[in-house]
């Protein structure tokens, strides 16, 4: 007998199938996106080699697309030639923790934090590698540092959290 449209369309495989094949154009038109976006962010990068903005946006999406070992020089050559701003020196050592250079980020980290006006970010970057090494209790300081420079930042306030969900201190969380 055949099957008719009506169905088909609402046959649980097929549907399922849709979904897949849905899901599966997505995840492509996203990666070619991605790919674009990385091609134009390297045009700027190369046109203004000392845009902290671009170089942490490359470098960004080089580690979203697996492509971490391009983020590290990049922002090599980001210190090389802005190493004087602390958002430089912080978005290099969280590239050296990403590249599993955890004790060298940290001592980058450290010269940044006798700067008379650190940022937050250099405390998100800190939480995260104690964080990483299982010292939840460096970590939650580090973020509740950041946290006393920038009160509104959602991403410390989020890693916070985090922390303290990990001790089992969900009320806190």
């Amino acid at each position: 007998a055949a099957v008719s449209e009506h169905e088909l369309c609402h046959c649980p495989l097929f549907a399922g199938a849709g979904l897949l094949l849905l899901f599966l154009l997505l995840n492509l038109l996203y990666s070619h996106e991605r790919k674009t976006e990385i091609g134009w962010l390297e045009t700027l990068n190369q046109s203004d080699p000392g845009s902290i903005k671009v170089a942490v946006g490359l470098s960004d999406l080089l580690r979203e697309n697996k492509r971490e070992k391009e983020a590290l020089p990049l922002m090599e050559k980001m210190i090389a030639i802005r190493g004087d701003l602390p958002l430089a020196q912080s978005e290099y050592a969280r590239s050296l923790a990403n590249a599993g250079r955890m004790d060298e980020a940290l001592q980058v980290l450290e010269k940044i934090k006798q700067n008379p006006d650190p940022m937050g970010n250099t405390f998100l970057v800190e939480g995260s590698i104690h964080e990483v090494r299982q010292n939840l209790d460096k970590a939650l300081t580090a973020y509740e540092t950041g946290m006393k420079l920038e009160p509104r930042s959602i991403r410390l306030l989020n890693a916070a959290g985090s922390v303290y969900a990990a001790m089992g201190k969900f009320d806190q969380a």
